[in-house]
């Protein structure tokens, strides 16, 4: 085996290895290790020594154990009657572990001390007891205990802790079972009224005695302390509960009277000699609870602390590091359930008094840092955690208070500034200021409530003072009511408003609502049914348009998506006058769509009742399947949705939003006609009556050309036709400039007062009065704060001309734009309309409408300009323009290289946008494109 494990030099091939060697170029031979191995080895052995030794003593205290616990028992009995002094411990561990370092010292004279009060009687213990320190008041002073004499001091404590544990387990702990026993299971009034105390009673006369036995004045706290340590944590924390104050504004000073232990015991003591030794026992009670807890707390502290520093050190924001450490002190303090005796809040006041005390064993520099980054509430709670903190904390609570009033400064001077702006805009005397101001006063109100006043800081009273001033004489600025100052704004004041005004006014109630800022919410429910009145009246029409298509046998699915779509886009103006005056929630919009299904429907079966069977099996058959359609095609936009309304005509994304919100308006409206016919038809669903719905690719062609939303229904998938960046394109080149009139007409309307001269563009004159080529409504504030009502070119019953219906609008306009009724007219005609084809031919063959076999084409002819104007309470203007092709017969390829002849009966196309109209520093008009294009169309070939 030697030879084996010698490898390849226990055989022959050694041999020439060997000979190969050259004793010349080896080095020296040396018998010893060389100087720095020998002070390695040395520095090894060195370092054990210390290990070796306390190991080797440690064994041979195990050997002499029994002579070891002897000894001490003789120390003892020759030191009866005196008291222990430093001088006498140090004798004793040079008795019994002469020569030892301090740590072996330490742990041999704990095993020592722990076998011998195992073994010593009771009496021999508590007569042991009373002689050591901390019995009885320091007759000798602590500066006998030297710093020299630490060994023998943590030898003491040790020894003295060793003989409490004993003295209180075998003497105290049955009886505070027995008291807790006793005690009702819960520290109501109620409870412990009626409980009988008899057993409580008894076990408290039996703890007294037992403690009487043991130990006398200067040791039973330490006794029952130890008592307590050696009680599970349900038992101590049921004593806990009945020890604590029961008044409220109690705080930390302990009465013994006022617990609901002291109130349980206080009818079965007839004599007052008796009562007071019941109330001295629960005194001595609450006392050993406050210490065993505060020693436990010590432990918590420590804890914390670590806590804190490691969560830090793995990049945790100090806020989130601050809760996890309050969450994780809560449950620790509810498990051990003696934290209310220590303060009045149990853990919802301990719990931030144990991390100011964890923070406050860090540099203040370390306190800075992390208290900076804690909300107003947190640093105002360890700020009261810190009221009682020693005098050499007053410096770093000096530091979290001003931290926390340059927090505070941060929302009080905003707040003073917001209510300087409205002071201002009150003495310039405009509406739209006022109640825009007031708004953004609102936000810093509100601001304040959510940061400040949870840390208890109100807002100071100047300001408050001026908040109720400066909103009182903003509601009597906005007040019209006849009768002088009123306490709410009411319909005659609500209905001046313009949108946006009322809106403003509607956030900012809540919060200054205190101090003066009331809105009449019938008056705003009424106003908002008025405005919105005529987009319900045309949602109407085209869902009677909807409900007739559905109902015919082979109605074209494009021309059903069409009304539907006309429908939704009518419902989502409708929704946007609502949400203005009322807070429009997901349930109000269910509920309206809702309502105008039964209308439509309702109005529908009354004007064809013959109709009515066929048309209810129709919309049981089309509603479900449509909705799901619809909601199908939304879910996959979903993702890419951002809840932010586009700001600074940053709407890169919003096309995604627009198309969801009106797929999913319309699907609100299919399940509302699905529930009006369950609700009022008797047949059930797939009855005689009831054909299946067929569908099929044209109806996701007809959602793709309607919604701008390409679905697959096999495959889960949805896009849309015109991508972000496609709208940006589009958006940089519809309206880069500001449309001025070629040529300005003076245009005669004829009024019940008079002839009214209305300056337009020409070309409105030959699109919109001599032709049918523009159609437009009208609202808004105009220049004196009126509220001009909303107005259109409809014509009404027994007018056989357009013109009328133009008039009236053109009336409207100019009573709204006043000097700005030429360039808006320029707006309304085929210039506005030709931006958009521009716009369209830069996308090229990206172009978002194709036919069939991919070709990307723009509408042919002339287009009808559909314009919706509305001014806003800011002067500026708000454009909703919408060139339409009907009757389309022709379209042509978007490089101009070709056309396609197209089925004017089926053909047709729609453009939509919203451009925002305001004045920019050289007092020019500056177009903004404020939505996205909305692309409706439906390209039929001829030869189809």
């Amino acid at each position: 085996m030697a030879l084996n494990g010698l490898g390849s030099m226990g055989g022959m091939s050694g041999i020439a290895g060997i000979a190969a060697w050259d004793p010349a170029g080896a080095a020296p031979f040396r018998a010893r290790p060389g100087m720095g191995k020998r002070l390695a080895r040395l520095a090894r052995d060195i370092r054990d020594v210390h290990t070796v030794r306390g190991k080797m003593s440690l064994v041979h205290a195990e050997l002499r154990g029994g002579s070891r616990v002897r000894g001490l028992r003789q120390w003892c009995d020759a030191a009866r009657g005196a008291a222990i002094g430093p001088a006498d411990m140090r004798h004793l561990l040079g008795r019994l572990v002469p020569g030892a370092s301090l740590p072996v010292q330490a742990r041999v004279f704990a095993r020592v001390a722990q076998a011998y009060c195992a073994s010593a009687g009771i009496e021999h213990l508590a007569a042991l007891r009373r002689r050591l320190p901390g019995a009885a008041p320091d007759t000798d002073g602590r500066a006998a205990w030297t710093p020299a004499s630490d060994a023998a001091r943590a030898a003491c404590a040790t020894f003295r802790a060793m003989v409490d544990a004993r003295l209180a387990r075998d003497t105290l702990v049955m009886p505070l079972r027995q008291i807790v026993q006793a005690l009702p299971a819960t520290a109501d009034a109620r409870a412990v009224a009626f409980r009988d105390g008899t057993a409580l009673d008894i076990a408290c006369a039996r703890l007294a005695a037992s403690l009487h036995r043991a130990a006398y004045d200067g040791l039973a706290s330490a006794l029952l302390a130890a008592a307590l340590d050696q009680l599970s944590h349900a038992e101590r924390r049921m004593l806990a509960q009945h020890l604590m104050p029961s008044r409220p504004d109690a705080r930390r000073v302990l009465d013994p009277a006022d617990c609901a232990m002291s109130q349980a015991l206080r009818r079965m003591q007839p004599s007052s000699d008796l009562w007071q030794r019941r109330l001295h026992l629960i005194e001595e009670l609450q006392t050993a609870m406050q210490q065993v807890a505060g020693q436990r707390l010590d432990y918590f502290v420590h804890t914390t602390a670590r806590l804190i520093d490691f969560r830090l050190a793995q990049g945790d924001r100090c806020q989130a590091v601050y809760e996890l450490a309050f969450a994780s002190l809560t449950r620790t303090l509810e498990t051990v359930g003696d934290a209310g005796v220590l303060e009045r809040g149990g853990h919802a006041t301990l719990a931030p008094r144990l991390i100011a005390a964890a923070l406050l064993g860090k540099p203040l520099k370390d306190v800075l840092a992390f208290v900076s980054r804690l909300d107003i509430p947190t640093l105002g709670t360890l700020l009261l955690a810190m009221e009682g903190a020693a005098p050499e904390y007053a410096g770093a609570a000096a530091l979290i208070r001003g931290v926390r009033d340059d927090k505070v400064r941060g929302y009080r001077d905003p707040l003073a500034g917001r209510l300087r702006d409205v002071q201002d805009a009150l003495a310039a005397g405009s509406r739209w200021p006022i109640a825009h101001r007031l708004h953004a006063l609102a936000r810093a109100v509100d601001a304040w409530q959510q940061n400040c006043a949870p840390g208890g800081q109100e807002i100071p009273h100047s300001i408050a003072r001026d908040l109720h001033a400066t909103v009182r004489k903003a509601m009597d600025a906005l007040s019209l009511d006849p009768a002088g100052p009123v306490s709410v704004l009411g319909r005659a004041s609500i209905e001046v408003l313009c949108g946006s005004e009322a809106e403003c006014l509607r956030l900012a109630e809540p919060a200054l609502q205190p101090y003066g800022l009331r809105l009449d919410r019938a008056a705003l429910e009424a106003v908002a049914a008025d405005r919105a009145g005529p987009h319900i009246a045309m949602t109407l029409e085209h869902l009677h348009a909807l409900v007739d298509l559905l109902a015919q046998e082979n109605a074209e699915p494009a021309r059903i998506v069409q009304a539907l779509r006309d429908g939704t886009e009518c419902l989502a103006a409708a929704c946007a006058r609502y949400a203005s005056f009322i807070d429009m929630s997901a349930d109000d919009t269910l509920r309206l769509c809702t309502r105008i299904a039964g209308e439509a429907w309702r109005g529908f079966a009354d004007r064809q009742p013959d109709r009515g069977a066929v048309a209810r099996a129709a919309l049981r058959s089309a509603c479900p399947a449509l909705d799901q359609a619809l909601n199908d095609a939304a879910a996959p936009l979903i993702q890419d949705l951002d809840e932010d309304r586009p700001r600074d005509g940053d709407w890169g994304r919003d096309p995604a939003t627009h198309a969801v919100r009106r797929l999913r308006l319309a699907s609100h409206l299919m399940a509302a006609f699905g529930a009006v016919c369950r609700l009022d038809g008797e047949e059930a669903v797939g009855g005689a009556d009831a054909r299946p719905f067929d569908w099929s690719p044209p109806w996701c062609e007809a959602i793709a050309g309607q919604f701008g939303v390409y679905h697959d229904p096999r495959g889960g998938q949805a896009g849309l036709v015109m991508s972000p960046a496609q709208q940006d394109v589009f958006a940089r080149l519809l309206l880069d400039d500001e449309l001025a009139p070629d040529r300005i007409v003076d245009y005669s309307v004829s009024t019940a007062a008079g002839t009214v001269i209305v300056p337009i563009d020409a070309q409105l004159l030959m699109d919109g009065i001599q032709r049918t080529g523009s159609r437009f409504s009208v609202s808004g504030v105009d220049r004196d704060g009126r509220y001009v009502a909303y107005t259109d070119c409809t014509p009404l019953a027994g007018e056989t001309s357009h013109v009328p219906g133009v008039e009236r609008a053109l009336l409207a306009l100019h009573r709204l734009a006043g000097p700005d009724t030429p360039m808006l007219t320029t707006y309304l005609t085929q210039t506005a309309s030709a931006g958009f084809m521009f716009g369209l031919s830069a996308l090229g063959e990206q172009g978002p409408i194709r036919m069939d076999d991919g070709l990307a084409v723009m509408p042919g002819g002339l287009a009808r300009t559909h314009a919706d104007i509305r001014r806003m309470a800011d002067g500026s203007y708000v454009l909703r323009i919408n060139p339409v092709w009907y009757r389309l017969d022709t379209a042509t390829a978007s490089d101009g290289s070709s056309a396609v002849k197209l089925d004017p009966r089926r053909s047709f196309a729609s453009l939509a946008c919203d451009v925002r109209l305001s004045r920019g520093p050289d007092s020019r008009w500056r177009p903004d494109v404020v939505s996205p294009l909305m692309i409706r169309c439906h390209m039929v070939p001829a030869d189809t």
